[in-house]
């Protein structure tokens, strides 16, 4: 006779949580509250109901280092000599193909109040982003092939940019169709990434973009995104000579579609007001905007 164990309304809290790793500063992951609510357990049914998981307060610090690696690496590394002992016990687990599969169902998942903070020192930079005011919800969460996950996704980005996102994703097998909206995005601090290829420094820029993502189900299932975005009060300077090299007041793209599968690209609209570009020719006959980016080696 089969063991029988059920759980109803079961709790799980955990408050002011720290987890560190080697490099104590800045702190791996600190969270004020985790707790898991209305738990129920039916061991013989293989069913498991969760109401809520909810992670509130999370302030969470990573990067990516000069070789390439992230921070978690070192966590994730299976430490030599173990593959051994692992493929032994796995060779020597029973195999049951025909087990009866678990039943999940988390009600909703959040992650709300929460920090993220990653640094790329990969190539030389020091770029860092900071995703503020993180609130993640996820609800009627299961596995079953075919369920489609209500997803909201809204945050700041560097104190400046608000993005939105809400739609479905897709587990199994994996799809997902999502609203995207992006609000005031300040570019400065993307510099380090545009300095890494040209000499141009960006003093100025404002992006706002809308539009969907839909991941179609299935192998070779189409992958699309469509915008319509604008970058304002860009100004870009020569870091050469610290000039003025282009500005514009507005620049907007209408009717961006992206069609991976197809290896396609359209843009219904494109539109400049106000642009200003300095162009000047060395004595050596180079014009300034065509050696803008950096040559590699």
């Amino acid at each position: 006779q089969d063991l029988q164990v059920t759980v109803q309304n079961g709790q799980l809290e955990l408050l002011e949580l720290a987890l560190d790793d080697a490099a104590t500063q800045p702190p791996l992951l600190r969270a004020k509250k985790i707790s898991v609510n209305g738990v129920a357990l039916d061991l013989v049914q293989q069913n498991v109901e969760v109401a809520q998981v909810l992670f509130d307060g999370v302030d969470s610090h990573h990067w990516l280092d000069e070789n390439g690696k992230l921070r978690t690496d070192a966590l994730l590394t299976q430490p030599a000599g173990d593959n051994g002992a692992a493929a032994a016990q796995n060779s020597t687990a029973p195999q049951n193909s025909a087990s009866k599969p678990w039943n999940i169902h988390i009600g909703e998942y959040h992650l709300g109040n929460s920090t993220l903070t990653f640094t790329d020192k990969s190539g030389g930079m020091n770029a860092q982003q900071t995703l503020s005011a993180l609130d993640l919800k996820l609800t009627d969460i299961n596995l079953k092939d075919g369920a489609q996950i209500p997803l909201t996704l809204n945050a700041l980005v560097n104190d400046s940019g608000k993005p939105a996102v809400n739609g479905t994703l897709t587990p199994t097998p994996f799809a997902m169709q999502l609203h995207y909206q992006l609000q005031g995005l300040a570019l400065q601090p993307f510099n380090p990434y545009v300095q890494a290829n040209t000499h141009l420094q960006l003093q100025s820029g404002v992006l706002n973009a809308q539009g969907d993502i839909v991941q179609g189900a299935g192998d070779n299932a189409p992958f699309t995104v469509t915008m319509n975005a604008s970058l304002d009060n860009l100004e870009g300077q020569d870091t050469r000579n610290q000039q003025a090299v282009l500005k514009w007041q507005t620049l907007t793209l209408d009717q961006l579609q992206l069609d991976l599968a197809q290896k396609n690209l359209s843009i219904d609209n494109v539109q400049i007001i106000q642009p200003d570009v300095n162009v000047e020719i060395a004595a050596d006959k180079q014009v300034n905007l065509a050696t803008l980016v950096k040559q590699t080696t």
